[in-house]
């Protein structure tokens, strides 16, 4: 079964949001000089750069990105199941309910 089988527009749609999101944050992570870089628990970071062109003296630094790249799948999840759209229960004419209260009871009406 392929992924996107089941999935109606808006969930495709969250998907590549989150998708993109998540290739922005990799292609632009957040980098810090190596001199300034610290054991703190909240960590700084000098600006986002392009990865492929940061200067020699920066550092990515990760425990930051794991939070948003944690943070952009999270978010993407929630949005896909809020978008999952289930199919509503069909509504039963009064005499089919009235048929499907007999058999639920135990009580068949001639």
């Amino acid at each position: 079964m392929l992924l996107g089988a089941n999935m109606n527009r808006k969930q495709k749609i969250a998907l590549w949001v989150g998708a993109f999101n998540l290739a922005v944050i990799l292609l632009f992570p957040p980098f810090e000089y190596f001199y300034a870089v610290t054991g703190a628990m909240l960590p700084s970071f000098q600006g986002f750069y392009f990865i492929f062109s940061a200067g020699p003296m920066l550092m990515i630094v990760t425990p930051i990105l794991y939070l948003e790249v944690v943070f952009v799948l999270f978010n993407g999840a929630v949005l896909w199941l809020l978008f999952n759209k289930s199919k509503e229960p069909e509504e039963l004419s009064p005499q089919e309910a009235m048929e499907l209260m007999r058999k639920l009871s135990g009580k068949h009406h001639k």
